[in-house]
């Protein structure tokens, strides 16, 4: 389900002296600090420049002016904000209403900017490009299609960021990627290649000491049924193919569980997601590609969990 509630992630947040008992104030560092909660978030030096997550979103509407046209940022719409539990660090996507555009028929999907922030250095200020499936939210983003700027965190004035899109122009984008989709589609991938594919793309490598270990295992094991649930039902409805799996990846990366839980983990999933996809489209269109020696050596990966 997604989260609109932009404004959940401006809560006040404000510097407060560091002090250890007996010893008195440290100089140097300062305590941020959530106000509402009375909860220390980090602790920095006293140059530290705080960017607040709604300087961060107002720095993300001068981006999306950049990605999608100077007229954009007015029409500018909240897609879903991710924020942590300890409201220490947030994703914010934005997208622009009218950008959706089909590479297949009833398949609609929505371009998107991502602006990631955090009080506690977890995830950098940073602005990226994504793409997302209209019908269930599955998304990616791009890291080689970010959008460059340049910020220190260490100095206190912060001047006005500019900002530079390695995606292009948008139009340009879109194209490019519904044809990258086009591709996939018309790649076969069988199911049964689809768990050593995952294990490859989200990096789960289980070993025999991951069986010794009974918490451990039965995430590992509710992670590759959720993968096979993903899997029957994404190569049921768009066949055996790569599109298919596409699926099931950004399935699993936009709703992590088990094994992969937190808001960094989303995004770093979904980073994920979207690298395969540039790797894969690299490698298929080599001579002499075969899926089943790209998933050769994590396939006993995936025979080790499928023994339960």
């Amino acid at each position: 389900m997604r989260n609109t509630d932009l404004n959940s992630t401006f809560f006040p947040v404000e510097r407060r002296p560091v002090t250890v008992p007996g010893a008195g104030e440290v100089r140097g560092l300062q305590a941020l600090v959530d106000v509402e909660r009375d909860h220390v978030l980090s602790v920095v030096s006293e140059h530290y420049r705080v960017v607040t997550n709604r300087e961060a979103a107002d720095y993300g509407r001068d981006c999306f002016a950049s990605v999608f046209g100077g007229e954009a940022a007015s029409a500018m719409a909240v897609y879903h904000v991710n924020l942590t539990t300890t409201r220490s660090a947030c994703t914010m996507d934005f997208t622009h209403e009218g950008s959706e555009f089909s590479p297949f028929d009833n398949d609609p999907w929505l371009p998107f900017l991502r602006v990631t922030n955090s009080y506690n250095g977890l995830m950098s200020l940073r602005f990226r490009v994504g793409f997302c499936r209209s019908i269930c939210t599955n998304g990616m983003i791009f890291d080689d299609r970010s959008i460059q700027f340049r910020f220190e965190h260490r100095r206190r004035d912060i001047p006005r960021i500019s900002f530079v899109s390695g995606a292009g122009d948008m139009g340009g984008l879109r194209e490019r990627f519904a044809a990258d989709l086009q591709h996939l589609r018309g790649r076969r991938v069988r199911k049964d290649q689809m768990l050593p594919l995952a294990c490859r793309v989200l990096r789960v490598c289980p070993g025999e000491q991951d069986r010794k270990n009974a918490a451990r295992w039965r995430r590992l094991v509710a992670w590759r049924a959720r993968i096979d649930g993903l899997t029957d039902s994404y190569f049921r409805e768009q066949g055996a193919n790569a599109y298919a799996a596409l699926s099931v990846l950004t399935d699993f990366a936009s709703r992590p569980s088990h094994v992969h839980t937190g808001v960094a983990m989303t995004d770093r999933l979904q980073r994920h997601s979207a690298a395969w996809m540039s790797g894969f489209l690299a490698d298929s269109r080599r001579l002499g590609f075969s899926v089943e020696r790209y998933v050769k050596d994590y396939r006993g990966y995936a025979d080790l969990l499928s023994r339960n």
